[in-house]
């Protein structure tokens, strides 16, 4: 990834729901434009961030699979 987050939604730690929740708070406060940044550890937030995400809303612009971890990169193209 070229372009630094605007954002870092840190959820190492978390399950679902609670860490959907958080996401979606985070993702819903961003500007068209802006990137975010998703750290986490539960497999099942990462499955299920993308089937909550809005296709026309957001673009992924890289996943990172990690020794402990994945880092998500999504940058909002619509509002």
């Amino acid at each position: 990834m070229t372009k630094k987050p605007d954002s870092i939604l840190d959820l190492r730690g978390c399950i679902c729901p609670l860490s959907l929740l958080k996401a979606s708070a985070a993702l819903a406060a961003l500007d068209v434009g802006q990137c975010i940044e998703i750290i986490g550890t539960d497999a099942q937030t990462k499955q299920e961030l993308f089937q909550i995400l809005n296709p026309e809303e957001f673009r992924t612009i890289d996943i990172r699979e990690l020794k402990t971890s994945y880092k998500i990169f999504l940058e909002k193209t619509a509002g």
